[in-house]
């Protein structure tokens, strides 16, 4: 196993090297650029630093740099400067500590974790990227599969880029902001949080979170103050994903042309560190895109979401009582099929789709309690056709009253 030793400190160099001669350890001058060059040039598999080497107060600015080499469950941080930094450090790092008190009073410690990381290297030198729960939970949707490709697409251009940096092969990180474009209730969002799990998994982000703004988190009430509000939700998605819904809401008025102005100087500022999602339908997205050239520039993928089919709202409805532990008779489930067939052959796509079929199958789920509880139902898995046709009928009713308070000028 190859450690570096990037502390700039003798006596902690010396230390390590003279207890665990069993691994070749490397000792970094004191030049974040050297060490970096040392990484790019050799497979490095552990680092031992310290915040002070990284760069004292701004160490965020060394550990990232570090953190593109080596999976950060193999870096070693020790802390001298006490400022918040381990309890910051201890939020993200297994092996944090604290270098008067326990790093060289304590050298077993680091037998153990480094017997550890030594078994995890072996166990983990192929890694089998369909294991993954992110790509596990993409196959698992249900239809979208345009946009399952694209994803994919995405995800193994990140494997092939993490190769690269394991065999120091490692380039400039390429901008992956996107824009998802499309009507309400088509996944969007779900695809978001599953493209973030997999920047996590890979270690491609840091934190891998998912930050979901919409104009109203980034634009302040008053001119001059838009620009700090907006750099407090990029601030807070730092190492993970900025997802805007309705991004094409800032284009309206002043206010949301200075949010624009921030994020796009942060999409180039942070593209190491942030991936930047902009969500809406098609039309406006368009137009946000072609009146601000500087989105055009930064955005290299652009997702289109599609209605569901009335087949795959049917696969959903199955998913969506899976997850509730819920089952319906088939004469219950040949009721609801009907029903979505009825709504396709009027309007050829339901509006909310996927949103649409969720909230369906919560109507029948009350429908159901009642009728067990009125009962004495012992089976509270079953759907019934009466379930059903009781959910289709508050369904019927509330369209006619909406229909008729349109036609009265009500809305």
């Amino acid at each position: 196993m190859k450690i570096v030793m990037a502390t700039g400190n003798d006596n902690i160099d010396n230390g390590f090297g003279i207890r665990f001669k069993e691994y070749e350890f490397i000792v970094a001058n004191s030049s974040l650029y050297a060490t970096e060059t040392l990484l790019k040039e050799q497979q490095i598999d552990v680092i031992v630093t310290t915040d002070t080497f990284c760069g004292g107060k701004n160490w965020r600015k060394g550990f990232q740099m570090m953190n593109n080499y080596i999976h950060r469950k193999n870096i070693i941080f020790l802390v001298e400067d006490k400022e918040n930094t381990r309890d910051i450090l201890a939020s993200h790092l297994p092996y944090v500590y604290d270098i008067k008190t326990e790093a060289l009073e304590a050298l077993n410690i680091f037998e153990r974790i480094f017997i550890t990381i030594e078994s995890n290297l072996k166990n983990n030198e192929e890694v089998n990227y369909n294991e993954l729960k992110s790509i596990q939970n993409l196959n698992k949707l249900i239809g979208l599969s345009s946009v399952k490709e694209q994803v994919r697409k995405i995800m193994n251009f990140i494997i092939v880029e993490k190769i690269k940096q394991r065999k120091g092969k490692s380039e400039e990180r390429p901008m992956l902001h996107m824009t998802f474009e499309g009507p309400a209730g088509t996944g969007k969002t779900t695809v978001a949080r599953i493209l973030a799990d997999f920047y996590e998994e890979v270690n491609y982000l840091e934190v891998g979170h998912l930050v979901e703004v919409s104009r109203s988190g980034l634009v302040a009430n008053y001119l001059g103050q838009t620009a700090n509000k907006t750099q407090e939700k990029i601030q807070e998605a730092l190492d993970g994903v900025l997802f805007i819904d309705e991004a094409y809401s800032l284009s309206r008025d002043k206010y949301g042309e200075e949010a624009i102005d921030e994020l796009i100087k942060a999409m180039e500022d942070h593209r190491d560190k942030m991936v930047v999602i902009m969500a809406g339908y098609p039309k406006e997205m368009e137009k946000l895109l072609q009146i601000n050239s500087g989105f055009q520039s930064r955005i290299p993928f652009r997702l289109h979401f599609p209605h569901y089919t009335q087949y795959e709202l049917s696969e959903l409805a199955n998913l969506v009582m899976k997850e509730k532990k819920l089952e319906m008779n088939s004469q219950a489930k040949k009721i609801m099929d009907e029903h979505i067939y009825t709504i396709f052959s009027q309007q050829q796509k339901i509006e909310g789709n996927g949103r649409w079929i969720r909230n369906f199958i919560e109507k029948v789920q009350f429908e159901q309690c009642t009728r067990i509880v009125e009962t004495n139902e012992e089976n509270i898995t079953l759907i019934t056709e009466e379930d059903v046709i009781k959910a289709i009928s508050l369904e019927t009713k509330k369209d006619k009253n909406t229909s008729l308070k349109r036609k009265i000028g009500f809305i």
